[in-house]
């Protein structure tokens, strides 16, 4: 009976021992930790753009004959976050129908220009030192009715931050901050013409758009 009593008491002191090595072996080890950083920023940027004629008509000329022309200045800005690719001149009709806007022969047809810079005067007598052709020629402007490209190249922003991500996208630009251009509004030449045009109007709106850049891998 004393050597059951004398075994039950050594276990349990073997058991103690035990735990208080557990314990102790518990506390033993290193550890760290390290709190998660707050500052992990996401933020979508902006494809705006912006006219100096907002609420006014770029190219406007009543009681037209054959031949006629009228001629207008547009700035449009990149005001922008972002770069805008595939820049987009949409004329769209925002009266009825006539023979000025869906006859190509005989109806209104369009021309325009570019300059890298404002350009100098007015109307049809501004100037540029290098102009270049953007939709049709002086001599073959196009049916005025359409979604025309105008630029192959990105229409870029001048924020920092679209400058730093362009380069690493590999992005070309066209034009950066605003794109001036010249735009011009005719009728055909007589001969071209018949009286089926007289006493006829249209209304146009003229609208700049494009898109996004392609995604990248930052």
């Amino acid at each position: 009976m004393k050597n059951n009593k004398k075994r039950l008491l050594l276990s349990l002191v073997l058991v103690s021992l035990l735990a208080t090595v557990a314990t102790f072996a518990t506390f033993a080890y290193f550890s760290s930790s390290a709190s998660a950083s707050t500052g992990n920023l996401f933020a979508p940027g902006t494809l705006t753009e912006t006219t100096d004629h907002p609420a006014t008509g770029i190219v406007t000329l009543a009681n037209m004959i054959p031949g006629d022309t009228s001629t207008g200045l547009v700035t449009v800005n990149n005001t922008g976050s972002e770069d805008i690719t595939l820049p987009l001149l949409t004329v769209a009709l925002t009266s009825a129908t006539s023979l000025l806007d869906s006859d190509v022969t005989k109806g209104l047809h369009l021309y325009v220009q570019r300059c890298t810079v404002a350009w100098t005067g007015v109307g049809q007598a501004a100037t540029c030192a290098t102009p270049s052709d953007v939709v049709g020629t002086s001599a073959v402007p196009v049916p005025i009715i359409g979604n025309f490209s105008v630029g192959a190249n990105a229409f870029c922003s001048t924020n920092p931050l679209a400058i730093a991500q362009r380069v690493a996208r590999g992005d070309t630009c066209g034009i950066t901050g605003s794109d001036y251009l010249k735009v011009r509004a005719n009728l055909p030449e007589p001969g071209v013409l018949d009286n089926s045009l007289q006493g006829l109007s249209s209304t146009f709106s003229f609208t700049f758009s494009g898109s996004q850049p392609p995604a990248h891998n930052f």
